[in-house]
């Protein structure tokens, strides 16, 4: 019952467009392949792509990487994010023409989570 609850907290959580992991691994939903599948402006990486890693503050639980990556990946341009509970730390591949550091940060912010550039 209690993993019951913290698979529909995720899905709440995250949308209906959500991967649910359980026993057998991560479970992605049709909504999330048919949202990504025919969208290459924004998830084809480029020559002009570029890397930034955030110090992320205020992740405790399994849940906070999950918020934090769908929050910087509703901000247009974003091509990739991951997230790192242990280390705290997200990391975005995005395209500079329509996205900025300054946007990534806000998005995470917004969501709960501050966050910094590592590194400059």
């Amino acid at each position: 019952m209690r993993a019951l609850v913290i698979v529909a907290f995720v899905v709440l959580a995250l949308g209906a467009g959500a991967a649910v992991f359980t026993a057998g691994g991560p479970s992605v939903t049709p909504a999330v392949a048919a949202s990504t599948a025919g969208d290459p402006a924004t998830k084809t990486p480029n020559a002009a792509q570029r890397t930034t890693t955030l110090r992320v503050e205020n992740m405790y639980c399994p849940s906070c990487p999950y918020i934090v990556k769908r929050s910087l990946e509703a901000v247009p341009g974003v091509i990739a994010a991951s997230v790192s509970l242990a280390d705290k730390t997200a990391t975005v591949t995005f395209d500079p023409t329509r996205a900025r550091v300054d946007q990534l940060v806000a998005a995470t912010t917004a969501a709960g989570y501050p966050s910094r550039p590592i590194g400059g």
